[in-house]
């Protein structure tokens, strides 16, 4: 009888490494560019969700002759430390709501616009709310809801379970909804979380600012004013005296969510952030000047640091790696870089300070 040797054929051990490396190597050359595409993807979505909000203030001021007041609160003196209306209404309109709230219905969520309370005297946002809820919505405050073109996609799509939690919608009322990540321009005023009127006017702008011979205290606030800088009161295209091209409208927030104080100064840092976009004021707007809370630093070395994710709530911030997203006067959307030149950046805020300025290519 003959014998037949059958051969086995398959890879060795040292085959199989190699082919393993191989394609860890692939695997680790690919896995970069997928993300990179994967933020281009959000970073476009957020482009365009910065370009609706545009189009919808526009339209607003299509209707009405003017854009949404930053927000409308009771009476103006008396607001300071409860400037966004949060938790108390003192009369019948003194809701404290922001410009984000009114112009819903041109985002064709005009259902959640109705859904809102504007006439009784505790119409302030975490008491509003009509029981029963509209037809659509399961909870009893509109302020509650989740809207998801205010949320910067390369950073959540809602409030994080454990990492926004400190923020006011969530450690106020335990909602789960109603957070924002985009808010509309103040101005290159000193601060935006108390009463932005002349009597409470900052008497210095950014003061890195290469331009300061042109910026003292001896300047009217009108040349600090943004878009969204008057409590009760609205600007108008006619307003935008630099031109609608050379002014920021409404951009990305940071959002500051863990701090060791409650008190921003040079040693221990800043605020938390506050979350909300029905909220009127420092929830929803932004400076493009240094920020400082009442109590905050003044030196000149902290009043030359950065302006766009500085740490600092009432700046702007994004969560795109090395730029910031705006939206102008025009309706155009740029991505601006996070270390972009502070004094081109604080006077882009200001909407008639006649200083010719224009956002870099």
């Amino acid at each position: 009888m003959s014998s037949v040797r059958v051969r086995r054929v398959g890879f060795t051990l040292v085959e199989l490494l190699v082919v393993i490396t191989i394609i860890g190597i692939l695997i680790a050359l690919l896995l970069p560019a997928v993300q990179a595409a994967r933020e281009a993807a959000r970073r476009m979505q957020c482009t365009n969700q910065l370009k609706q909000l545009g189009l919808a203030a526009h339209s607003y001021a299509a209707a009405n002759r003017v854009f949404p007041p930053a927000c409308i609160v009771g009476t103006v003196s008396s607001v300071v430390g409860s400037y966004d209306g949060w938790s108390a209404g003192t009369m019948t309109g003194s809701h404290g709501t922001s410009w984000m709230l009114r112009i819903l219905p041109y985002m064709e969520l005009d259902t959640l616009f109705k859904a809102w309370n504007f006439t009784d005297k505790d119409t302030c946002v975490l008491n509003n709310g009509i029981v029963p809820v509209p037809s659509g919505y399961s909870k009893s405050h509109p302020a509650s809801l989740d809207i998801k073109a205010f949320y910067c996609p390369s950073r959540r799509t809602g409030l994080r379970s454990g990492v926004d939690t400190n923020l006011v919608v969530p450690n106020s009322t335990g909602w789960s909804g109603g957070g924002n990540d985009y808010g509309g321009c103040a101005g290159r005023v000193r601060w935006v979380d108390t009463v932005l009127n002349t009597a409470n006017a900052p008497t210095y702008d950014y003061k890195g600012d290469a331009l300061a011979s042109s910026l003292t205290s001896a300047d009217s606030f009108a040349k600090r004013k943004g878009v969204f800088c008057w409590a009760n009161e609205a600007s108008g295209f006619q307003s935008l005296v630099d031109g609608a091209s050379n002014t920021i409208f409404a951009g990305e927030l940071q959002r500051i969510t863990s701090v060791s104080t409650t008190t921003y100064n040079s040693s221990t840092g800043p605020q938390l952030s506050w979350d909300g976009w029905p909220v009127g004021s420092i929830s929803s707007l932004f400076s493009t000047g240094i920020v400082y809370n009442s109590g905050g630093d003044t030196s000149s070395t902290e009043s030359k640091g950065p302006l766009i994710n500085n740490g600092m709530r009432g700046s702007p911030g994004s969560d795109h790696p090395g730029v910031c997203n705006f939206c102008f006067g025009d309706g155009s959307v740029r991505s601006l870089n996070a270390t972009m030149d502070g004094s081109t950046f604080s006077l882009l805020g200001s909407m008639a300070d006649r200083i010719p300025v224009q956002p870099p290519n």
